[in-house]
């Protein structure tokens, strides 16, 4: 059976969500160990593509903060750690990606993971709610920037946001 939400269709042999409209890929590669991802936590590795644009992502559960719990697991799509991976395998000598780049990639792979399903490598759907650190505000590239894309922590009551009230309502940054 196929997997749809909204305007993403699941391919099952890809692991990867596709985008009906435009064609974009998000696309589930794997675990990645802490010292390949550059930092401490669990790592999943995912890939944006399209056309003309192949963008590496990686994606924290971090336990460290909620306890080491399954359930309270918390999802980041980091693109400070995303841009560096992206500089060392396209050897760019850019810090971070034109804010095009980021732009696309950012509107694609948030809406994308809200609509992930549970995967035998995620053991559970990531659109509960994640973080995303990172990325272009005000015209600068800002890695403190953190984001909340769906459900607020600690309160089970609260629905999860629309992926379209998160697009323009959500995406401030909480410090």
């Amino acid at each position: 059976m196929t997997y749809v939400a909204g305007w993403w269709t699941w391919d099952p042999d890809g692991r990867a969500l596709v985008n009906r409209a435009t064609g974009e890929r998000a696309s589930l590669r794997g675990a990645v160990s802490s010292e390949d991802a550059g930092a401490p936590d669990c790592w999943l590795r995912f890939d944006y593509g399209h056309a003309e644009l192949r963008y590496p992502l990686l994606v924290a559960a971090d336990s460290t903060l909620k306890g080491n719990n399954e359930e309270t697991l918390e999802r980041r799509l980091d693109h400070v750690q995303s841009a560096r991976l992206w500089r060392q395998q396209a050897g760019a000598s850019l810090t971070h990606p034109s804010y095009g780049t980021w732009r696309r990639v950012d509107d694609c792979v948030t809406d994308a993971l809200a609509c992930w399903p549970e995967t035998g490598v995620t053991s559970k759907p990531l659109r509960q709610a994640f973080r995303v650190r990172g990325g272009w505000l005000n015209g600068v590239w800002d890695e403190g920037m953190d984001r909340q894309i769906g459900r607020p922590w600690g309160d089970p009551s609260v629905q999860m946001e629309t992926p379209e009230f998160t697009r323009y309502w959500g995406r401030y940054p909480f410090r």
